[in-house]
C-alpha cells in the first residue's frame, strides 16, 4: 500500500477519503456476514446519501451560497480547484482523474467487479452533497473510474 500513499496521497485530505473508504468498506463487509444483499445495499446507500447531504449543508452554511454557484463554491471550498468542463447558471460538469478510495480499493486487491458495485453505493454520497447544498440540484455520474472509465464526470444541474 506504500506505494498509493507516496503519490498523490500524501496531503491530509486525500489520507481522509482513504480512511473514509476503508471504514466503508469494513463496514460493508461486516454487513454482508449479518443481513441479506438487499439489506446491505439500502443501509449503505442511505448511510453514505445522508452523509453526502450533511456534508453539503455544512458547505452551504460555510460558503452562504445555493443553486449551481453554490455547488461550485463546494466544491472548491472541499476540494479545491476543479477541472470544469461546463460551467452556467444551470448546470456545472467537471471531471477529474483521481479516486482515493478506488485507488485504496486496488491496493487492497479487491476484485474489478467488487470496485464496480461497491461504486453505487459509495459514490451516491455526491448526490447527496448537491442536495444538501440545494435540493433543487441534480448530479449524475457521467463517467466513474470505479467503473472502468478513464475518469470521473459529475455533472449538475437544476431542474
Amino acid at each position: 500500500m506504500s506505494d498509493i500513499l507516496t503519490n498523490e496521497g500524501t496531503d491530509m485530505r486525500m489520507t481522509g477519503f482513504m480512511w473514509e473508504a476503508a471504514i466503508f468498506l469494513t463496514i460493508w463487509e461486516e454487513l454482508q456476514e449479518r443481513l441479506d444483499e438487499e439489506q446491505v445495499e439500502e443501509i449503505m446507500k442511505k448511510a453514505m446519501h445522508n452523509a453526502g447531504t450533511l456534508m453539503g449543508k455544512y458547505a452551504a452554511s460555510k460558503t452562504g451560497k445555493s443553486g449551481i454557484p453554490g455547488i461550485q463554491a463546494a466544491w472548491e471550498l472541499f476540494y479545491g480547484p476543479q477541472e470544469v468542463l461546463e460551467s452556467s447558471s444551470q448546470t456545472y460538469t467537471i471531471r477529474g482523474t483521481n479516486c482515493a478510495a478506488c485507488n485504496l480499493w486496488q491496493a487492497f486487491g479487491l476484485p474489478k467487479e467488487r470496485i464496480e458495485k461497491l461504486a453505487d453505493l459509495y459514490c451516491i454520497a455526491d448526490a447527496g452533497f448537491a442536495y444538501g447544498i440545494d435540493p433543487s440540484v441534480k448530479l449524475v455520474h457521467e463517467r466513474r473510474l470505479m467503473k472502468g472509465d478513464s475518469e470521473c464526470r459529475w455533472a449538475h444541474s437544476v431542474e
